[in-house]
């Protein structure tokens, strides 16, 4: 039973990305994180109860052997480990500086940017524009005036992080 917990995970799993891809893809999002975490939540409430009607109806027909929780608990583990992967990789995509710079690379007339260009105040402060209304979006900063401050979640954030950067040496870069 405990491969049945997985296919049904993995099933439920497929079901999250297809709908948090439509909408996102038909939709502008506000709250994305919140919006990930919805969908997540409700995959996960679908595969529980799917995995629970598909073990009662296995008990009716008189299988023994059945083992609800542990079908539940592998299936669970499997639907979190694909999710903590997915979740980096839909993030470096949607707000990577190096990814949206081998985008204007490759949407430019003969795939050439001269350095100058992309150095420019337009194409900087575009991209800035939209990792700050992220920022914002997601709870972390809010508007003050000319500027922004954290909220207590983006200080939890920026702490747990300077940590991490400290720990790794990174400099303020990378």
């Amino acid at each position: 039973m405990v491969l049945l917990g997985v296919e049904f995970a993995t099933a439920w799993f497929a079901v999250f990305l297809l709908g948090h891809l439509t909408v996102f893809h038909y939709r502008h999002v506000h709250q994305r994180a919140s919006v990930i975490m919805r969908f997540f939540t409700l995959a996960i409430a679908g595969f529980v109860a799917s995995v629970t009607v598909r073990l009662v109806a296995v008990r009716s027909v008189g299988h023994p052997g059945t083992d609800a929780t542990l079908a539940v608990i592998a299936g669970l583990a499997v639907m979190t480990s694909l999710f903590i992967l997915y979740v980096p990789f839909y993030y470096m995509v949607a707000t990577s500086l190096s990814i949206q710079t081998l985008i204007a690379v490759q949407q430019a007339p003969a795939q050439c940017v001269p350095i100058a260009a992309l150095q420019s105040q337009e194409f900087l402060e575009r991209i800035l524009e939209g990792r700050l209304d992220s920022l914002v979006e997601s709870g972390n900063l809010i508007r003050s005036g000319e500027g922004f401050r954290l909220t207590s979640r983006g200080r939890r954030v920026a702490r747990f992080f300077q940590g991490v950067k400290e720990l790794w040496r990174l400099g303020p870069g990378g």
